[in-house]
């Protein structure tokens, strides 16, 4: 059940006036990031059917949460986390230059922590990939998008080194570097062999 808008605001005035509300804020924000983590080997880029049809209705708290995170009363570490897990959603839902902008807020509130790795894998893929589609950056894409590979390579994480090699695909395509796609094309094959696509993913590598 959804909360009218104004039933929202007086719920937030009254935890206000209570002094609650940055502890409730705090709770929305942390249930959502405990949300959209994947369970068992799931990996954060490929969520099934099922939760992108629930995290797609979410999207509205994704971003009171993101907004409270990155306030100055905010937990950046839990938004970091979020933005980075939301990054699957924003692209499929087509709202790429909305992904651009909460991924590159993120990480450039990022320390450069190794605890913060995988976080900063999904980041740098997502930011690549919207790259190319606001704006034709294609140049800072491919960085952005090695930069992901590279520490996906470090995590032994093989989903997220198909997904990189694929946008590094795409966008070596963009650029017109057409010799450089079928070495890309043979790495994505190979790890292929060693993890398939689940037949549910939302993203298209093949």
């Amino acid at each position: 059940m959804r909360l009218l808008e104004t039933i929202r605001a007086y719920g937030l005035e009254k935890l206000r006036e209570n002094g609650e509300a940055e502890g409730a804020l705090r709770r929305h924000a942390e249930y959502f990031r405990v949300l959209l983590t994947p369970a068992g080997t799931v990996s954060p880029l490929e969520p099934g059917l099922e939760a992108v049809s629930r995290y797609g209705r979410e999207i509205d708290n994704i971003r009171a949460a993101l907004d409270w995170c990155f306030s100055p009363a905010g937990d950046v570490s839990i938004g970091t986390a979020i933005t980075a897990l939301f990054v699957p959603m924003w692209i499929h839902l087509a709202l790429v230059a909305e992904c651009r902008r909460r991924t590159e807020n993120a990480l450039a509130s990022l320390d450069g922590s190794n605890d913060d790795a995988p976080t900063r894998m999904l980041l740098h893929i997502g930011l690549g990939i919207t790259l190319n589609h606001t704006g034709a950056r294609s140049a800072e894409a491919l960085k952005m998008l090695t930069k992901g590979l590279r520490i996906a390579e470090e995590l032994g994480d093989v989903v997220s080194q198909m997904y990189a090699l694929w946008a590094l695909w795409v966008t070596h395509g963009y650029k017109g570097n057409f010799g450089r796609q079928n070495p890309l094309r043979r790495s994505s094959s190979a790890l292929r062999s060693k993890v398939p696509i689940r037949r549910e993913a939302i993203w298209p590598i093949g």
